[in-house]
């Protein structure tokens, strides 16, 4: 699924939580391992595929 990203953006504020939760508890391991916080703002999480 995240074969071909380079930036993922997770929003602070998703219009459905339930899902959003379910689907951050599912990758939360996968992101960690290949990618890097860049950048947090007030509504966004932005995340950078590692080198």
């Amino acid at each position: 699924m995240f074969a071909d990203v380079d930036l993922i953006l997770d929003s602070k504020w998703p219009i459905e939580i339930w899902t959003a939760n379910g689907m951050r508890d599912i990758f939360a391991h996968y992101i960690a391992r290949h990618y890097d916080k860049v950048l947090e703002t007030t509504n966004w999480r932005i995340y950078r595929k590692k080198a």
